[in-house]
C-alpha cells in the first residue's frame, strides 16, 4: 500500500505533532527577543540622557566662558 503524502502547507510544514514543545520554543525564543530589545531601549535612554548632560555642562562652560 502507498504511504499516504500531504502537499506541503502551514500545517503540516510549519507545526510538528507536539504543538506544546513547538509553543514552547516559540515563546523561549519571544522571550530572548523582547529582553534583548529592552536592554537595547534602556541603554539608548541613558545614552540619550547622556547626551543632555553634555549639552548641559557645554552650554555651562559656554556661559563662563562668555562672561569672562
Amino acid at each position: 500500500m502507498a504511504v499516504l503524502s500531504l502537499p506541503l502547507s502551514f500545517n503540516n510544514s510549519f507545526w510538528s505533532q507536539d504543538y506544546r514543545r513547538g509553543l514552547e520554543v516559540l515563546f523561549a525564543k519571544l522571550e530572548q527577543v523582547s529582553y534583548v530589545f529592552f536592554r537595547v531601549l534602556i541603554i539608548f535612554k541613558e545614552l540619550y540622557q547622556g547626551v543632555a548632560e553634555n549639552d548641559e555642562i557645554t552650554a555651562f562652560i559656554m556661559v563662563i566662558l562668555v562672561s569672562r
